[in-house]
């Protein structure tokens, strides 16, 4: 808040300044009373300058020591003073301010009106350097920050009271957690001696008949060429654009990899004794006939996709790479049910069934643990004991070999499948060892005394945050104040429970103030993103009307730059000191504009949700450079004229794509579901990349005409070599930065498609 009180004492101080000298030199003398200008005597404009100029200087002195003042608390505000005084250095406001006494002093009014003028028009920009810091953060802004200092405060809140409730959860489910890890005990044993029994029996299995075994081959073949394209598939995704030929490569040997496998498929299908086996399990006749078109079809898109890569196009790449994907799993797809049927009969397909069975017990027993390890609110990774006793999941492990066990019975892979069956036995072994560390950690915990210090703690900081949030927006609440105030209550209640040894009416009241503080978190979340929309839309207002305000006053120099420059004269020196002095004028016009594009790049970097605007800009504000040194130097000439038309084509392609963002209104909230205490989801850009894309194909085109223009001015010798030789060589670098650009925007798009998956 002192920053913007002070951002804005400074700025009506310089408008009072700039509004201030209005009367000097305002009007032409008239020739009936040259003693006077205006309505005031020589004498009274002179002390009026002087002390203008006086109060200016201790201005300058007072920003600069502010500024010194503020670097370490408000760098902001320091940064914006810094850049106001160092404007009226550069351009020497003071000393114009002198010429103005100067003039006035001797009569000379015509040159005291031009100083005078200047004098404003230097004002007048610093008044522009200090209204661009304050828009920096808008009355929406600083909405934006208390909301999100409260929400931070509200989500340390709740893991705070996560943690506490984790201490009178053992005691509040005792009898519970006492039945529950007992029963997971039991199950652990019961299905370690199933596992014992199976390995067994899969000992004593005969091993899989001739068109069995075939076909698992078959199947592995197309398992193995699916595991290939799923690893090429994710390295096209990362790949550098060059690399994408050396993947396009390794594609097309896929591609080879799917015709030998289709051939094989069909080969096996005419098999008769393979389709009389097939035919007795009840499998269709067809069935290696579709797996073979399947691999087939996947062989054309692989094709395909080879083709893109080898052109460096990822996007064209993605689509059939995906589709073979598809087809490749659904070749797997027919090829397991048909081995599923075919052993469906046999001692292996009995077992595999078996093992499967048992697998899906033991994820029930994960489950379990997972239950008692919340119900008691131990964490994990705080279990310890003997080996492998604080693997998280390690139930969830044991199921996994199980079921890949079964998955090798099924084809018949007698050895693969003992070996998972021994890490399964093996893993279900250590966790029966960390069930009873469990069991033990669970009911120590339940037997601890409660201390409800840190409770109490937690209520008094949810309370003080609740009475915050009555009057934190407009003297009105802030969005989920009364959830707040209830979480409050609700711990204050929790702590008092504590404090009788209410283990169960504690736990309760724990849980009611987490919901509350949730619900509280997504009102506030609610809000906020209500106000990033609007922030977004002031932001983008603000940044527009600045760029129009730049543009008119291009405009105006250009205009003024032609007219001068066809009215030159012929000989050495074309242009006579009125002309001269008009050229420096437009120089230091043109000087101002570069500052004031160079603050709304700043604005934008700041911001840093955008990439291509603030590139455009740093273009815009180098060639506004280049015309300032020009008309320095007296040169208003084709390059000149065509360097200012360029800075208004890019001004108004700038101005069109950020009213083509704000013609689209704040737009609703997307994403569903509630928040329930997460975290915020990061705000959408200033620009999108879709609109940013849209600038660079404009920056593209237009460096082509420029290319165009600057030739047939070359060849008509409008234009001196050197110019032409610098010229195109910052078109050739600005060429290269769009297409680097460009390539960096295509891939966080297609990235960000590829994230979000079919729709």
């Amino acid at each position: 808040m002192k920053n913007m009180i002070l951002q804005r004492t400074m700025f009506w101080i310089l408008v009072g300044l700039v509004l201030a000298p209005a009367g000097v030199a305002a009007q032409p003398a008239a020739k009936a009373d040259k003693d006077k200008i205006g309505d005031k005597k020589p004498a009274d404009l002179v002390r009026s300058a002087e002390y203008i100029k006086k109060k200016f200087e201790e201005l300058l002195g007072s920003m600069s020591e502010i500024a010194d003042l503020m670097e370490e608390t408000e760098p902001d505000v320091a940064k914006i003073l810094r850049r106001t005084v160092e404007h009226a250095q550069r351009q020497l406001v003071t000393d114009k301010m002198d010429d103005v006494i100067k003039s006035l002093r001797k009569g000379l009014d015509e040159a005291a009106r031009q100083s005078h003028g200047e004098v404003i028009g230097h004002l007048t920009k610093m008044l522009r350097i200090i209204e661009g810091g304050m828009q920096a953060k808008s009355d929406t802004d600083k909405k934006l920050e208390e909301l999100r200092a409260v929400r931070d405060q509200i989500e340390k809140n709740i893991e705070r009271q996560k943690e506490e409730k984790s201490k009178t959860d053992p005691k509040a489910n005792a009898e519970e957690i006492d039945r529950q890890t007992r029963e997971l005990i039991e199950g652990i044993k019961n299905a370690i001696d199933k596992q014992k029994k199976l390995n067994d029996e899969t000992d004593k299995t005969v091993p899989a008949e001739a068109n069995f075994k075939k076909l698992a081959d078959l199947r592995q073949a197309v398992r193995d060429l699916l595991k290939k394209q799923e690893k090429l598939n994710a390295s096209t995704r990362d790949a550098a654009l060059a690399s994408l030929p050396v993947l396009g490569e390794a594609q097309r040997k896929l591609a080879g990899v799917a015709g030998q496998l289709q051939e094989k498929l069909v080969n096996a299908g005419k098999s008769r004794a393979m389709r009389k086996a097939l035919a007795k399990a009840g499998v269709k006749p067809d069935t290696l006939e579709t797996a073979a078109g399947l691999a087939g079809s996947a062989g054309g898109e692989m094709k395909q996709a080879a083709g893109a890569l080898g052109k460096s196009s990822k996007a064209q790449a993605g689509t059939p790479q995906a589709q073979a994907l598809a087809d490749l799993k659904s070749a797997d797809k027919a090829l397991t049910e048909a081995m599923q049927k075919l052993s469906a009969g046999t001692p292996s397909g009995k077992l595999a069934k078996k093992q499967g069975d048992l697998s899906q017990q033991t994820k029930k027993l994960a489950d379990l643990s997972d239950k008692i390890e919340k119900m008691a609110g131990i964490d994990p990774k705080n279990l310890s004991g003997k080996q492998g006793e604080n693997k998280k999941g390690g139930l969830n492990k044991a199921a996994g070999h199980m079921e890949k066990a079964s998955q090798k019975l099924s084809a018949a892979e007698k050895k693969p499948a003992r070996n998972e069956q021994d890490q399964a036995l093996s893993e279900l072994q250590k966790q029966l060892i960390r069930a009873a560390g469990l069991r033990r950690k669970a009911m120590g915990l339940a037997k601890k005394k409660m201390d409800p210090t840190d409770q109490q703690q937690i209520a008094k900081d949810v309370n003080k945050l609740a009475e915050r949030m009555k009057s934190g927006q407009d003297n009105k609440p802030m969005p989920g104040q009364k959830s707040a105030s209830k979480a409050g209550k609700c711990a204050a209640s929790a702590a008092g429970k504590m404090g009788k040894c209410d283990a169960k009416g504690a736990n309760k009241k724990q849980k009611e103030a987490l919901e509350e503080m949730k619900k509280a978190l997504e009102k506030l979340d609610d809000d906020i993103a209500k106000l990033e929309r609007r922030a977004k839309a002031e932001k983008l207002a603000s940044i527009e009307d600045r760029l129009e305000k730049i543009l008119e006053e291009q405009k105006e120099c250009t205009v003024r730059t032609r007219k001068t420059y066809e009215n030159r004269q012929r000989g050495k020196t074309p242009y006579d000191r009125e002309a001269g002095q008009a050229l420096l004028e437009l120089s230091k016009s043109e000087g101002g504009l570069a500052e004031e594009v160079a603050a709304i790049r700043q604005l934008l970097v700041g911001e840093g949700s955008t990439v291509v605007f603030p590139e455009i800009l740093g273009d815009v504000k180098q060639d506004l450079s280049d015309v300032q040194k020009r008309l320095a130097d007296q040169d208003p000439g084709p390059l000149t004229q065509i360097t200012q038309e360029e800075i208004e084509a890019v001004l108004e392609e700038l101005i069109n794509s950020v009213r083509k963002e704000l013609s689209k209104g704040p737009g609703r909230k997307k994403g569903g579901g509630k928040g329930g205490g997460g975290k915020c989801k990061k705000k959408p850009p200033l620009i999108p990349p879709l609109a940013e894309l849209r600038m660079l194909r404009m920056q593209e085109v237009r460096i082509r005409k420029g290319t165009e223009r600057l030739d047939k001015l070359s060849t008509a010798g409008k234009l001196p070599p050197a110019q032409v030789e610098s010229k195109t060589k910052k078109l050739a670098d600005r060429q290269q930065r769009v297409i680097k650009l460009t390539r960096e925007m295509a891939e966080k798009l297609l990235a960000a498609k590829l994230m979000a998956g079919p729709k």
